[in-house]
């Protein structure tokens, strides 16, 4: 059949969104309703979704496609199937009208003839050639070429309500559906914020909860067209970015990744790929978090250990530490306990003890001297802490110890 025809739905399903470059004449509209449909607006148009498509090899989707558009030309006479074409990646499209005359009772009686057959046809093609298949369905409720759009752009609307009902089902348009176009964005306020302060936190379970929140809303509670949810997508997607640089990722290591994902949005008009993107770039910048998490998290502790052991002699204590080494002190908290298994003021003590240990068998130190000289306010926080960790007193302990040497 026509080669343009791919490229004539997609002029007229995304006119503001279409980046064909289609010279030849007969690709416009209103040559094909004339030349082609004899001046005649069809009655429906059916947008059928190979599901599946993109975990295919190039050739296995030739042959699929192939496979849908003959069983498609063999359940539908040449009225109720014209126009029968692939579009934008994993789409089929054709048009048609209704066999009776368009009264009320045979209307409603041709378009429930229509649906049956696309039943039929999809039922066919999972049971004999395990072909799984989506269909959108919307009927013409005003004739002319604003009209052939609106159904046009409602079948792909219907079909996309598999994100909702699950693959493989067939949905009409508006019968199926109660979708409301996104007018107001101001719902979408919470929900960005609350994305961009998960992937700061680095809180892995907020990222995913919030993610699957702003999924529901973009795909499954309204509907945006492609023109204005595509930049919604991309906004969504510099939130994430530009938090995971504040977590420590560098954006040289994403760029690319980001850009991959960017490039095929920009030229993907199918909204079941369009959700899997934006959760992929998501689940993407959080795998880097956890690693860059893991890798900061070491080193935090070290530098923490670090500074314990050269201040042991001052006021040191969780929040100073944190302060010094920049970070969040309930995250260094949680981090050097995961890593030590002990907490930081903990860790102090036994670093003090551990050096009043050492001290204590030089009898030139006066005990005192030696509580000070660790940081130890008094003789008698020194005294009980000592004890706890090492089962007796500092006193005790030189005798013991010089006892033993001499």
């Amino acid at each position: 059949m026509f080669k343009w025809i791919g490229s004539f739905w997609n002029s007229l399903i995304y006119p503001e969104y279409c980046t064909d470059e289609i010279e030849d004449p007969e690709a416009n509209i209103s040559w094909v309703l004339k030349k082609v449909l004899k001046g005649k607006f069809p009655d429906f148009v059916v947008c059928i979704s190979v599901d599946d498509y993109d975990n295919m090899t190039p050739d296995k989707r030739k042959e699929i496609i192939s496979k849908v558009k003959k069983h498609v030309q063999r359940s539908f006479p040449k009225d109720q199937c014209k126009l029968l074409g692939f579009a934008h990646s994993n789409s089929i499209y054709f048009c048609g009208n209704i066999s009776e005359s368009p009264t009320l009772k045979s209307y409603s009686s041709g378009q429930n003839e229509i649906y049956q057959k696309l039943h039929l046809l999809q039922d066919f093609l999972r049971r004999k050639l395990d072909i799984v298949i989506s269909i959108g369905l919307a009927f013409l409720s005003e004739y002319s070429i604003e009209g052939w759009r609106f159904a046009s752009q409602r079948a792909v609307v219907a079909q996309r309500y598999k994100l909702k009902r699950g693959r493989g089902c067939i949905s009409v348009y508006p019968r199926d559906m109660l979708l409301p176009e996104l007018e107001d964005y101001s719902d979408l306020d919470n929900l960005i914020i609350e994305l961009y302060n998960s992937v700061y936190m680095m809180d892995v379970y907020r990222i995913e909860k919030s993610t699957e929140a702003i999924l529901r809303k973009l795909f499954e509670e309204r509907y945006i067209p492609l023109g204005k949810l595509k930049p919604t997508i991309q906004i969504f997607i510099g939130t994430v970015v530009s938090a995971s640089i504040r977590t420590g990722l560098k954006f040289s290591e994403i760029l690319p990744d980001i850009q991959s994902y960017l490039t095929e949005i920009d030229t993907t008009y199918d909204y079941a790929r369009l959700k899997e993107l934006l959760r992929n770039v998501v689940s993407s910048i959080t795998i880097g978090i956890c690693k860059t998490k893991k890798s900061n998290s070491c080193g935090i502790v070290e530098k923490a250990k670090q500074f314990i052991s050269s201040h042991l002699s001052e006021n040191i204590s969780l929040k100073v530490i944190a302060q010094e080494l920049n970070v969040n002190p309930s995250y260094l908290s949680r981090r050097f306990k995961e890593q030590e298994g002990i907490n930081i003021t903990d860790y102090i003590h036994f670093e003090r003890i551990k050096e009043a240990q050492r001290l204590l068998l030089d009898e030139n130190y006066k005990i005192s001297t030696i509580a000070f000289t660790l940081g130890y306010g008094s003789i008698q926080n020194f005294t009980r802490v000592f004890k706890k960790l090492q089962g007796c007193s500092p006193k005790e302990y030189r005798k013991s110890k010089l006892v033993n040497f001499k």
